[in-house]
C-alpha cells in the first residue's frame, strides 16, 4: 500500500491538491483511495468537504498527529489495512504538522508496511506579502525534506518573485524537487507530480528529515509542544443553521472578511478563517480567506444550496486568545443573522 502525505501550513491549498490527486488516482489509475484527514479543531472543515466529493474519508479531529493524535494515526493506519479498504492513502496533516517531525513519526511508530511519499505545499503568495513572517524557517524545511515541494498559488505572486525564489530554493537545498503550480486555475497535476508519485521509492522513502536532527527545523519539544509558531493558535468553531435567500453567500463571504479583519486589527496573524454549508440534500458549499484583504475563495455557489442549511466555521489564529477570537467569531455571526433576516 502507498501512502501519500500531503502537508503544509494553513491555507497552502492542501485539501485543493488532495481533490486533485483524488481525481487522479481513482479516474486515470483506478486505485482505491482513503484519506486520513487532520484537522486542529474538534470540528472538521476539510473532511466534510472531502466526504461531500464522495471519497471515502477518516478524520482526525481536535490535535496534530506530531502531538496528541500520534496514537490515533497509527491505529487508524492500522485499520484501514486490516480492512483491506484501500491501494492508497492519503494523509492530509494540520497546518500545525512540522515537516521534519513527520519522517520521525512514521519511523517511531508501529505503522503497517508502505512505501510512503511525502509532498509539502508552500504558499508563494502568503510568503511574498510576509517575507520574515514567522513560518519561514518551515520554508526551509520543506526545501530540505526529500519529499515534493508545490509552491502553489504562482498566479498570485510576480515573475521577479518566483526568480527570486527559485535561487533561494536552489541556496537551501540544490536538489530539491519543485513544482511551481496554481491548483486553483491548473487543469491536472502537474506532469513532475504524477512522475515522482509514481516512480521507483528507493531511496526516496521516509527520507523527511534527518532523525538525529529532529530539533532544528523549529518542530516539537520533548513536551510535544510546536514550536516555530511561537505559540499554540487560538481555535474557535462554530456552527448556526441558516436559510439560503438571495444575498446571502455575499453575507457570508463578508462574515469571514470580517472576521479576519477584527483578527488582524486585534494584533492575530490569521492561518485560516474556514466556513461550510451543507443542506439537507447534502449538497455543499466551502469558503476560505487567510487574510484581511482577501476576496473569499468558493467551492461551490451557496445559491444552489436548497432550503436550510447549517454553517460551520472554523477561525484559527495565532496571537489571540481563544475567547476573544471566540467572541471575535460570534460577532460577526450575529451581523451574519441579522443581514439573513433582511435579505
Amino acid at each position: 500500500m502507498k501512502l501519500y502525505v500531503v502537508g503544509g501550513f494553513f491555507g497552502s491549498g492542501k485539501t485543493t491538491l488532495i481533490l486533485r490527486l483524488a481525481r487522479w488516482l481513482c479516474l486515470e489509475k483506478g486505485q482505491r483511495l482513503v484519506i486520513v484527514q487532520n484537522e486542529i479543531g474538534k470540528i472538521g472543515i476539510d473532511d466534510q468537504l472531502l466526504k461531500a466529493a464522495g471519497l471515502d474519508v477518516s478524520p482526525l479531529l481536535g490535535g496534530c498527529i506530531c502531538c496528541n493524535l500520534q496514537v490515533g494515526l497509527v491505529s487508524t493506519m492500522i485499520k484501514i489495512v486490516a480492512e483491506d479498504r484501500a491501494d492508497v492513502v492519503i494523509l492530509e496533516t494540520s497546518g500545525m504538522a512540522a515537516p521534519n517531525m513527520l519522517g520521525q513519526i512514521l519511523r517511531d511508530n508501529p505503522m503497517p508496511p508502505m512505501d510512503i511519499r511525502f509532498l509539502f505545499l508552500l504558499d508563494l503568495a502568503r510568503i511574498q506579502r510576509l517575507k520574515n513572517w514567522f513560518s519561514l524557517p518551515f520554508v526551509e524545511a520543506y526545501l530540505r525534506s526529500g519529499g515534493i515541494v508545490v509552491a502553489n498559488k504562482i498566479d498570485a505572486v510576480t515573475e521577479e518573485f518566483r526568480a527570486a525564489f527559485r535561487e533561494q530554493a536552489r541556496e537551501f537545498s540544490p536538489y530539491s524537487l519543485i513544482a511551481e503550480v496554481s491548483l486553483v486555475s491548473g487543469d491536472d497535476l502537474p506532469a513532475v507530480i504524477r512522475f515522482m508519485l509514481d516512480r521507483d521509492p528507493t531511496g526516496y522513502s521516509l527520507c523527511c528529515g534527518d532523525p538525529c536532527d529532529h530539533e532544528s527545523h523549529h518542530g516539537h519539544d520533548e513536551a510535544g509542544h510546536h514550536r516555530g509558531h511561537g505559540e499554540h493558535p487560538a481555535v474557535c468553531v462554530r456552527q448556526r443553521d441558516a436559510i439560503t435567500t438571495a444575498g446571502f453567500p455575499k453575507a457570508v463571504g463578508q462574515m469571514l472578511v470580517a472576521i479576519a479583519r477584527a483578527a488582524s486589527a486585534a494584533g492575530g496573524l490569521i492561518a485560516h478563517i474556514k466556513m461550510f454549508a451543507q443542506d439537507h440534500q447534502g449538497q455543499c458549499a466551502g469558503c476560505s480567506v487567510t487574510r484581511p484583504d482577501e476576496s473569499p475563495r468558493w467551492s461551490a455557489d451557496l445559491d444552489a444550496l436548497s432550503g436550510p442549511v447549517i454553517l460551520t466555521v472554523n477561525a484559527i489564529v495565532f496571537g489571540m486568545e481563544e475567547p476573544e477570537l471566540s467572541s471575535v467569531v460570534d460577532a460577526a455571526l450575529c451581523s451574519l443573522d441579522a443581514a439573513h433576516q433582511t435579505g
